[in-house]
């Protein structure tokens, strides 16, 4: 909730995108969200939340369709890493929807 204030005040920090949390994250990983958004370019849950690398399981699909593969991918974090935190993130004016 505090890095979307962030990107909603326009007060970006672009927090743990350094070199050195990029060599932490490379040796294993322990996001404390799982983000199921939609493909749209103009909403990347990275940014609207304002987080680096290893702060999130994100996957991305038009107008958040849900199947199979998605439904394994959102659970990998909860099942081998204990991710406490699941978000559907909708937006406005979804091409996918509009388009389906």
């Amino acid at each position: 909730m505090d890095g979307n204030k962030r990107w909603v005040d326009g007060e970006l920090r672009h927090p743990d995108r350094d070199p050195k949390r990029r060599e932490f994250v490379a040796g294993a990983q322990d996001p404390y969200g799982v983000i199921l958004s939609c493909i749209d370019s103009r909403v990347p849950p990275e940014l609207v939340f304002d987080t680096g690398p290893g702060d999130l399981f994100v996957m991305r699909t038009g107008g958040q369709v849900v199947g199979p593969v998605v439904v394994g991918s959102v659970e990998y974090g909860p099942m081998t890493s204990g991710t406490p935190l699941v978000v559907v993130f909708g937006h406005q004016r979804c091409g996918a929807v509009k388009a389906a």
